[in-house]
């Protein structure tokens, strides 16, 4: 049990200082290069980090798939070597004011960055889902240390701190890696790259509507947020990651809820849709509430997916690096095409009443049709579609409640749940396995733990046994 909390607290600290220093290097040097590294050098540094953390995502996932034997390796070496290059090449900048270098800086923190994400990624993995929810909100509560310490740190100490965070964060992953036995193997089977994406749309289009749309609603409010104070500015972006992390922790540690993409779209679209229809009506002082409504938002779903990546990868034995490169790297491309159209946009056009209104009625339109097709059923879903047509309604319905009443007496699990009710119907394990995009081995898995549980030996004896009281 020892072990365990020290896994937990380590993970935590770990997980703590890559926040801060993700934060800080995505976000911070956007409006910090004025007084760090040169009022010139925004676009050399931003640009080149923010695009190839989002880019070297997918590169990850196409990998995943042509190179299986590297990308599905834990990232931790190249990660060292490139946070490492990033902050020689920074502190060298800082030095020589080359602007290659600093190019080059932005880059390998960008990719070096993305790779410590997959890092802690296999390691929540390792610890499980349950674990790691609680490593997730406990680390995010611990950044506002190392994050908040750069308002007390002189300019010239910033590079160096964030190098400093850039190594306790591979520390950690490394000495959790060490305290990990026995280890859980990361799945690796390449399921077809066409039946992930039909498996998970609906997980996909929520997360690329909050990704495109964080950087439209930050925009909307620009004024209001360039007037701040730079250390109000701080605060404000890091209480985002404060405020998602209370608002998952109420869910995941006090409610005890699941929370999916798809909830947590379902649940924020009433907050967005309110937020953006009062926004004309709001003096500008106050409109800083839509940009920080839209980075909660994201940050929650950023959060979000990196649990469901892990429990999809867990129930249905697909390949890790897929599912987490595919969630996360839609999600900030689809936040840099966000901000390359607020961007071409301009200034003079967002910011005239029409425009503003042209834009919101867009961004409500496009969370309308997410929501529409999210919440939109065919048929009951996969469980009931192709049911034999020789089963009538009447038999469906009986069979549903039996099973119903199995699943919350024995306490199934969600995705047991629907092996049984199709092993209750007839069906297969090969077509089982289709119609869940599972594994046959996980399905056999899933079957041989509702046999023990149920008492039975048998499909047949489960057919009997649902249909046991209409006899």
């Amino acid at each position: 049990m020892q072990g365990n909390q020290a896994k937990t607290l380590l993970a935590s600290a770990g997980f703590a200082c890559f926040l801060a220093m993700n934060s800080f290097s995505l976000w911070g040097f956007t409006l910090l290069p004025q007084t760090t590294l040169g009022p010139d050098s925004f676009s050399l540094w931003s640009a080149p980090l923010s695009y190839g953390n989002a880019l070297s995502f997918l590169v990850f996932v196409v990998g995943a798939y042509k190179l299986p034997c590297l990308f599905n390796r834990n990232p931790l070496t190249a990660a060292t070597v490139l946070l490492a290059l990033a902050s020689i090449l920074l502190n060298g900048f800082m030095v020589l004011e080359s602007s290659p270098m600093l190019i080059a800086a932005g880059t390998c923190m960008g990719i070096g960055t993305t790779c410590s994400f997959f890092c802690w990624a296999r390691t929540f993995f390792a610890d499980g889902v349950d674990a790691a929810k609680t490593e997730i909100v406990l680390g995010s509560v611990l950044s506002a240390v190392p994050f908040l310490a750069f308002l007390t740190l002189d300019p010239s100490a910033i590079v160096f701190t964030l190098s400093v965070l850039a190594f306790l964060n591979l520390i950690a992953l490394f000495a959790h890696g060490r305290m990990e036995k026995p280890k859980r193997t990361v799945p690796t089977a390449a399921e077809p790259f066409g039946r992930i994406v039909g498996s998970s749309w609906k997980s996909l289009l929520c997360i690329a509507m909050i990704g495109f749309m964080a950087p439209i609603v930050a925009t909307l409010s620009h004024q209001p947020l360039d007037a701040m104070e730079f250390v109000q500015q701080t605060l404000m972006v890091h209480s985002e990651n404060i405020c998602a992390a209370i608002i998952l922790g109420i869910a995941w540690l006090g409610l005890r809820r699941n929370v999916s993409s798809i909830k947590a779209f379902t649940i924020l679209f009433p907050i967005l849709t309110t937020v953006l229809l009062v926004f004309p009506f709001i003096g500008e002082n106050a409109r800083i509430i839509v940009p920080y409504v839209g980075g909660v938002a994201f940050v929650v779903f950023s959060v979000v997916l990196t649990i469901e990546s892990i429990s999809v990868s867990t129930e249905r034995n697909v390949n890790l690096t897929v599912m987490y490169g595919l969630y996360a790297g839609l999600l900030y491309c689809a936040n840099q095409i966000g901000t390359i159209v607020a961007s071409g946009l301009g200034d003079d056009f967002l910011f005239e009443e029409t425009s503003i209104m042209a834009v919101l009625f867009v961004l409500l339109y496009g969370c309308s049709i997410v929501m529409f097709f999210i919440t939109r059923k065919s048929g009951r879903g996969g469980a009931e579609e192709n049911v034999p047509p020789s089963a009538t309604p009447a038999k469906i319905d009986t069979v549903d409640i039996a099973c119903q009443a199995l699943i919350k007496e024995k306490g199934f699990s969600e995705r047991q749940g629907e092996v049984l009710l199709l092993l209750a119907h007839g069906f297969d394990i090969p077509t089982i396995a289709k119609k869940l995009y599972l594994s046959e081995n996980t399905v056999r898995t899933h079957t041989k733990k509702l046999y023990a549980a149920l008492d039975v030996h048998s499909k047949q004896e489960i057919i009997e046994l649902v249909n046991a009281p209409r006899q």
